[in-house]
């Protein structure tokens, strides 16, 4: 059996687990960080985190302990974790990575925002009842676009987007940063650890079609150790970077994949003429992909067409 044919039938068999409804207990997906989280979210790797917020910033700050990584493991979501955060002088600032263009970011990090704020106000034994004004740190937020549609080498998202009636009395500002190799190239020449990262990406995209995915991850990585792309990283952790890589890569296409039987199935179509059975299965499929964690809550009422309040309602 081939590689790629192997792993078609991993990802079926994956998929299938959860969405036949009568299939019986559903296993336990185990997450794992991104490349983007575990280069810039780990303690013993706070230099790169510094390096590129240096880069975004223009600071010029050269001791790894001024940051202080509060990233959130479970914020919102139980399948989407909040890849980097942390405290640094006066603000912090919340990372994200995105293969898959997502317009809602503003409503996500309106999220993030408030749990990293509460835990600050806890960590600090604030009372937010005082009369006098608790100072806090100022949130930048960015999101960083490795994908392969066409995108500007900078954009802005804001929660008010979203709005039904215009602007509101909240708003999140969102900065979307495309880090796809040829992009932002003042950036990527400020931050080598970023550069390195978009090269490893553009040469599994470059011959994933033609070799497969195995292969152009395993071919990538020793590229990249070759030529000097962090080759010290890639060489220290082959074997967990080729895993996290063809990890991501899947969970992406596995995606796609159930976006498109959902269409094929003619669901939508259903649900909408109020067929009770129809409406019946979907939405136990879809409880059923949260509650084994194959699916956040968010991913599945995106895919499923009900609303979050619906699922959750069943958990």
């Amino acid at each position: 059996m081939s590689e790629q044919q192997a792993m078609q039938d991993w990802r079926l068999g994956w998929r299938m687990d959860w969405l036949d409804p009568y299939s019986g207990p559903m296993p336990r997906r185990t997450f794992k960080d991104t490349v983007f989280r575990d280069l810039f979210g780990k303690e013993e790797r706070k230099c790169n985190a510094l390096s590129l917020y240096n880069a975004l910033a223009g600071t010029s700050y050269e001791d790894p302990n001024e940051l202080e990584l509060t990233t959130i493991d479970n914020a919102i979501y139980m399948t989407h974790k909040n890849d980097v955060s942390f405290l640094i002088g006066d603000e912090m600032v919340l990372w994200e990575q995105q293969s898959t263009r997502n317009p809602n970011m503003g409503l996500r990090d309106l999220v993030y925002v408030a749990q990293l704020y509460t835990k600050y106000v806890q960590k600090n034994h604030l009372n937010i009842f005082s009369t006098k004004r608790i100072g806090l740190p100022t949130p930048r937020i960015y999101v960083f676009y490795s994908g392969g549609e066409d995108c500007a080498d900078r954009e802005e998202q804001h929660l008010s987007d979203s709005f039904s009636d215009g602007p509101g009395d909240v708003e999140i500002h969102v900065h979307v940063i495309n880090v796809n190799e040829g992009h932002n190239a003042s950036l990527m020449e400020a931050c080598e650890t970023l550069a390195g990262y978009a090269h490893l990406i553009r040469l599994i995209e470059d011959k994933r079609d033609t070799i497969g995915l195995g292969n152009a991850v395993r071919y990538a990585v020793a590229s990249c150790i070759r030529d000097g792309y962090l080759a010290d990283y890639l060489r220290d952790r082959q074997a967990e970077v080729e895993g996290m890589l063809l990890s991501e890569y899947d969970e992406a296409e596995t995606m796609r994949l159930l976006r498109e039987e959902a269409r094929e199935d003619g669901f939508s179509e259903g649900r909408k003429e109020g067929r009770a059975e129809v409406r019946e299965q979907y939405l136990f499929r879809a409880v059923g992909a949260v509650r084994s964690n194959s699916l956040s809550i968010e991913q599945a009422s995106e895919l499923f067409g009900f609303t979050e309040d619906e699922i959750r309602s069943q958990l």
